[in-house]
């Protein structure tokens, strides 16, 4: 019992309301299935019927924000920097960079 309430806080932290409910909703939903659906999840897969993304029966997690724009960037010298950092380091680098966009876009109201 105290794991599955560690699992959710950590899930909790991690994810927005919406996001946090489908997958606790889908992680329930996987374990019902037991180890029947989980071999016929694989026989399909195996066999072409079912792709990566839907192998264990989760519908994707993503909304629809037409007016949205993805940024894809590459961080000079991340990858070398990175692998002679400790992971927590690596996360904060991160957590920052993410932050500052963020309060990028809380000031333009977006």
């Amino acid at each position: 019992m105290e794991k599955a309430k560690r699992t959710h806080r950590i899930v909790a932290s991690l994810f927005p309301k919406n996001i946090r409910e489908q997958i606790l909703n889908d992680d329930g939903e996987f374990r019902n299935g037991g180890m029947l659906g989980a071999k016929n999840n694989l026989k399909s897969f195996v066999s072409g019927g079912m792709n990566e993304n839907n192998l264990f029966g989760q519908m994707p997690i993503a909304d629809m924000y037409p007016e949205c724009t993805v940024m894809y960037a590459d961080i000079s010298g991340f990858t070398s920097w990175s692998s002679s950092r400790e992971p927590a380091q690596v996360f904060v680098l991160l957590q920052n960079i993410y932050a500052a966009f963020d309060d990028v876009a809380r000031k333009r109201h977006m």
